[in-house]
Parts: structure tokens; C-alpha cells; sequence
């Protein structure tokens, strides 16, 4: 649907909305004015009920934005995943760090929520 009109799924506003950002981060013009360790340098929007706009992003996009995608609850990494975690993002080299998700990805856990916590931390350490 390209009048940005919503389908029974819902997913149309979605795609017309990151075609929009992509549109406007890939625009050579609007690179000009991004620092380069911004985050829409690198294809980033920072955005949420507490953030402020940043200058560099146009107040009507930033807003439809902030209307239309749903936030995202933080969730805490389990306790009994913590400590492993941690000893993961402390590692001081990347040999250390692929030894540590090895012995998490080991950890036999019983719990089904656990397993996918597990699961999805693994599998986030191993694109890095």
C-alpha cells in the first residue's frame, strides 16, 4: 500500500515510517549537517518518551515517530544469568569474551524463560 494507509495487520505505517528515516539518514544533505559519532551517522534514532530531539532531526518525522512505534519496556537480565553476563561484558579481550558466552551457552537451565533469556544473550554476543 503506498498511500501509507494501514492494513488489517497494522504494518503498513511501520514500513512507511522506516522508509521515511531510511530516506532521510541516507540523504547525503542531511549527512552534512550529523557529527561523525552520532548515532544517525551509523542508521540510529535515538528516540522515546524521554529523549529530546536532537537538532539535526526534523520535528515532524521525530514526532510521527514517537506516535507511532510502540516503546519498549527494559527488561533486567535475569539473576541467575547476571553474573555470567557480566563477566562476559568485562572480558578484556575477544578470545575471553567468545571463552565466557561458551560456558553461559553450557548453563543448563530448567526454567523455558530462562533458556530463551539465555538464548537471545548468547546469540546477541556471537555478532560481535
Amino acid at each position: 500500500n503506498q498511500s501509507g494507509e494501514q492494513d488489517d495487520d497494522g504494518d503498513d505505517q511501520k514500513v512507511d515510517i522506516w522508509e521515511e528515516w531510511k530516506h532521510f539518514l541516507n540523504d547525503q544533505e542531511n549527512k552534512k549537517y550529523f557529527m561523525q559519532l552520532s548515532p544517525e551517522m551509523h542508521n540510529v534514532i535515538w528516540c522515546g518518551k524521554l529523549v529530546r530531539r536532537r537538532v539535526c532531526l526534523p520535528p515532524d518525522l521525530y514526532a510521527k515517530l514517537n506516535q507511532e512505534v510502540s516503546s519498549v519496556t527494559i527488561q533486567d537480565i535475569s539473576p541467575c544469568l547476571a553474573e555470567m553476563c557480566m563477566t562476559i561484558f568485562d572480558a578484556e579481550s575477544n578470545i575471553e569474551m567468545q571463552s565466557c558466552v561458551e560456558q553461559l551457552n553450557h548453563v543448563v537451565l530448567d526454567d523455558p524463560i530462562l533458556v530463551a533469556e539465555k538464548k537471545l544473550i548468547v546469540d546477541i554476543c556471537g555478532t560481535l
